[in-house]
């Protein structure tokens, strides 16, 4: 049906706009759907489809999914209905994460005349650094364990006999979860992937869910992303002890400050309260100042443990800043002023796992869907990708490029070094030069910091 008030195209069984909210009457100009479904997965509006078996080029991601994301430019009156302000909401995340975010890399795939590279057509799925028997799911493990029992009691050694856990089996199978990643490892991408599927699904997508695998049986829950480094700046420096509501706060001022409606901090309050909700709480690790990290882990703590049951927590960190926490809360004698706070945090996240790095078969794919997306997209030719894509993937498995191939990241900076040249420099000296300019300019993008780094320095280039 079509909308009245922004002419926008919805699904024929719609009953709010997809864009703007609004309530669509009988009255209302019948239109196609605008679910454009992939083999793997849809996409809502100007979001792109999943491809086959969407899957993560695992990549830490700044600056835009979610709540705190740049400022949106909505239709929802603030006369709407709580489900048009949900509506409004969901929609603006899709616009939000559905692109791979690719401007810091190669500022011609944010130029006008380009559609965006969307995530979910190369996406690859990530794994966990915990291998367990190739015969058993990780449902059935947990099931047959005895009560206080160490899921790491039962790590299968053997590689004949044993896989890798993937990310999203673990994420269905632990309610509160800390993920734990070097730079560049996936953890903010795979939030990302996840909120992009709860948020499609929400939106009407009849495929979208499928891509968090067979594992998922908690249906569509409302997807709340919180990226901590931005919460744990509109803390006050004077604040005493951090509190559940004070994410809370967050949530609406933030949301009011990305151009929602006032009142959508309190409808999703609501309704999330009803219905459930997967939370992400993104870079426990970017906050440098010690007494407000201890802060934002007692809020989260509060938080996590007033949670009703429908609730699902996923916290992502690089793995020094819960090692730290984890030694202050071991050091009895002499105990750190903030122990308590720690101690609260980790006992709310009692599952911790690790991002583990690409295996072959996982960079090879990663490689065949870029080219293949990239060339249905008409940024290089369809001869250009067939004859780009083995190139690549040979090119991976030189033992001078298979360390920097590994990190979901670095493929990703090696991917598009690639598809912009004839090939990538022989010398990794240079390789390893243009990569590190690449992930300096992006630093100094996502962080916002005014000049790069490289300026700063007064060096022109590095070179390793």
């Amino acid at each position: 049906m079509k909308c009245k008030e922004c002419k926008h195209p919805n699904p024929a069984k719609a009953r709010f706009c997809n864009r703007c909210g609004a309530t669509l009457g009988k009255e209302t100009e019948p239109a196609r759907s605008t679910v454009r479904a992939g083999s793997g997965g849809a996409a809502l509006g100007k979001s792109v489809a999943a491809g086959k078996k969407g899957v993560a080029v695992g990549r830490d991601v700044h600056g835009g999914v979610r709540v705190n994301s740049p400022t949106i430019v909505q239709r929802v009156s603030a006369s709407s209905s709580p489900r048009a302000l949900l509506r409004g909401y969901l929609d603006a995340l899709v616009r939000e994460c559905a692109p791979l975010r690719l401007k810091t890399i190669d500022q011609r795939a944010a130029g006008p005349s380009r559609e965006p590279l969307g995530l979910t057509s190369v996406y690859v799925d990530l794994n966990l650094e915990w291998r367990i028997s190739a015969k058993m799911s990780l449902k059935k493990l947990l099931s047959k364990m005895r009560r206080g029992e160490s899921i790491r009691t039962r790590f299968v050694p053997e590689s004949g006999t044993s896989r890798l856990v993937p990310a999203l089996e673990a994420l269905a199978s632990f309610p509160h979860m800390a993920l734990l990643g070097a730079p560049g490892s996936g953890k903010s991408t795979l939030s990302t992937y996840v909120v992009l599927a709860l948020a499609e699904t929400r939106l009407g997508s009849r495929r979208a869910l499928g891509r968090l695998g067979p594992w998922w049986s908690f249906g569509a829950l409302v997807p709340m992303r919180i990226v901590l480094r931005q919460f744990a700046a509109s803390l006050p420096q004077s604040l005493e002890r951090g509190r559940a509501k004070h994410l809370w706060d967050f949530i609406d001022a933030d949301l009011a400050n990305c151009g929602l409606p006032s009142q959508t901090g309190t409808a999703l309050r609501r309704i999330v309260q009803k219905e459930g909700a997967f939370w992400i709480l993104d870079g426990l690790d970017e906050m440098k100042d010690p007494t407000i990290r201890a802060r934002v882990a007692e809020a989260v703590s509060e938080f996590v443990d007033q949670a009703p049951t429908s609730f699902r927590f996923l916290l992502t960190s690089r793995p020094y800043a819960w090692e730290e926490m984890e030694q202050i809360v071991a050091t009895a004698v002499d105990p750190h002023p903030d122990r308590g706070a720690y101690a609260n945090l980790l006992s709310s996240f009692p599952t911790t796992q690790r991002l583990a790095d690409f295996e072959p078969q996982q960079m090879q794919t990663f490689i065949e869907r870029w080219y293949r997306a990239i060339s249905a997209l008409g940024w290089i030719s369809a001869k250009d990708a067939r004859e780009k894509a083995p190139e690549l993937q040979g090119a991976v498995q030189r033992d001078d490029h298979r360390p920097l191939a590994r990190n979901p990241l670095l493929l990703t900076l090696m991917a598009t070094l690639h598809s912009n040249r004839t090939r990538l420099p022989d010398d990794r000296a240079d390789l390893y030069n243009e990569v590190v300019e690449l992930l300096l300019q992006r630093w100094n993008e996502t962080i916002g910091a005014d000049r790069g780094l490289l300026d700063a320095l007064q060096v022109p280039s590095l070179k390793l």
